[in-house]
């Protein structure tokens, strides 16, 4: 594995961007009975394990008809792929518009597979849309280079065949195209910006997300640079049941979703910008209920309430207050986490002190932030 940011190892760590819900990923073809790997287009799953499919969308570089072998080299803001003497540059366009570029006379070809009730539809405008169970929809059109597909409407199955977009190129031999997410309701963007601007932009954005966190010694710098790189595209906006930015635990895989004791850590971390460290700390207080208490997790779509984290909440302010000053923290600041912070110390010391002792108690492991322990057995 790659532990270099300019050379992203992309069967392990996600491409993406910060406040993108898309990603890439090189993954085993085996859950669709082949052998090797395939480059694919996902969403971050907040759904039901059951309804996990991280091979959403393959992508497959095309030259004269034929499937072609690929090298990668990924880096934040840019995803090159190597095929046939060509290559297809891949970036984002704003957080839910993915950008592709492809040279050398390569075609490209989107491949999906659907279940029961899904829908693949050709708009007769130029573009061509899909849409997944819980996943959201998908607009296809390139803005150079022409577009065809085989998708056609299976009855008796009421779902679209298993379909392939192509796209090929312009007679130069250039092609290029977006492909657009939304929960609902997918329509064509007001917008699309220069490719290299694209690229820019990501570059920029995440080079000043890099100017919050501390210097390490040398030996750490591509580490500190990757793990930064991973907070980063784990970074989401406001959407849906999420109504401040927060940083999920993972962009894919079972808990994509911010877990409540976490902004904890990522406000200690980010405690040279204190005004965004403030916030990452507020976020999970935008899900405190009427008591105080919090969520185990949070996503764009669900609130887990099983148990919730441990309430580091407070020593995290602390920690920020001594290595920032309590000058840096402004009105609103403290306006922001004092009561949050005053009904999170009741709820705590009215159902979890149990024997009225005034000591607080857990009563699920994961509230103690030791999940699994052999402690929490019984």
């Amino acid at each position: 594995m790659s532990w270099s940011v300019e050379n992203l190892d992309i069967r392990n760590i996600p491409f993406s961007r910060r406040r993108s819900r898309l990603f890439l990923l090189d993954a085993p073809l085996a859950r669709l009975g082949g052998d090797g790997y395939g480059l694919f287009l996902s969403y971050s799953n907040n759904v039901p394990v059951y309804l996990t499919r991280y091979e959403l969308i393959q992508i497959i570089p095309v030259l004269d008809g034929k499937p072609l072998p690929y090298t990668y080299k990924a880096r934040p803001g840019l995803l090159t792929v190597c095929a046939g003497g060509g290559k297809i540059e891949i970036g984002f366009d704003g957080g839910e518009i993915l950008r592709l570029r492809a040279t050398g006379g390569l075609s490209l070809t989107f491949s999906m597979r659907f279940n029961e009730g899904e829908q693949f539809m050709d708009r007769l405008d130029g573009t061509v849309y899909a849409a997944f169970t819980m996943l959201g929809e998908y607009l296809f059109e390139p803005v150079k280079g022409n577009q065809s597909h085989n998708g056609k409407w299976l009855v008796e199955q009421n779902k679209p065949a298993d379909t392939d977009v192509t796209w090929t190129p312009a007679p130069d031999g250039e092609l290029e195209g977006y492909i657009k997410y939304a929960d609902y309701s997918v329509n064509r963007p007001e917008k699309l910006h220069d490719f290299d601007a694209c690229v820019d932009d990501a570059v920029s954005d995440f080079k000043q997300w890099c100017s919050m966190y501390g210097e390490v010694p040398e030996k750490y710098a591509d580490m500190r640079l990757v793990s930064i790189y991973i907070v980063w595209m784990c970074h989401v906006g406001e959407r849906l049941n999420v109504s401040e930015d927060m940083i999920f635990m993972m962009r894919s895989g079972k808990i994509v979703k911010a877990v409540s004791w976490h902004p904890g850590y990522h406000a200690m971390a980010a405690y040279k910008d204190v005004d965004r460290a403030v916030r990452f700390l507020h976020a999970t207080f935008t899900r405190q209920d009427e008591y105080g208490g919090l969520p185990d997790r949070t996503s764009d779509r669900f609130l887990t309430w099983t148990a919730t984290k441990p309430p580091i909440q407070g020593f995290a302010l602390n920690f920020l207050i001594e290595k920032a000053g309590i000058d840096a923290l402004t009105k609103e600041h403290c306006e922001m986490l004092y009561e949050p912070l005053c009904k999170w110390v009741r709820w705590w010391t009215t159902f979890r002190d149990t024997n009225g002792d005034g000591l607080v108690s857990y009563q699920h492991a994961d509230e103690s932030g030791w999940d699994d322990d052999a402690i929490f057995s019984k």
